[in-house]
């Protein structure tokens, strides 16, 4: 597999794929399941989601910068 489709498929599943699920699976389980405040729900979702996407934007940008060259 050439580099360009490895880049292509780390992006879609750290930044697209696993968020997805996230979201999805977090929301069934804490609206539908626990019955919790669906605010609260989005609020926390969305704040751990910020903080995946800092951790990974950094970890993945050394491992694409050495894919690449």
């Amino acid at each position: 597999m050439d580099r360009k489709k490895k880049v292509e498929l780390y992006f879609a599943g750290y930044f697209v794929v696993i968020p997805i699920i996230f979201i999805v699976s977090s929301f069934l389980w804490r609206a539908m399941i626990l019955n919790k405040e669906f605010t609260m729900v989005a609020s926390d979702a969305l704040s751990i989601l910020g903080i995946y996407y800092l951790i990974t934007s950094l970890i993945c940008l050394e491992n694409i910068k050495s894919l690449l060259s």
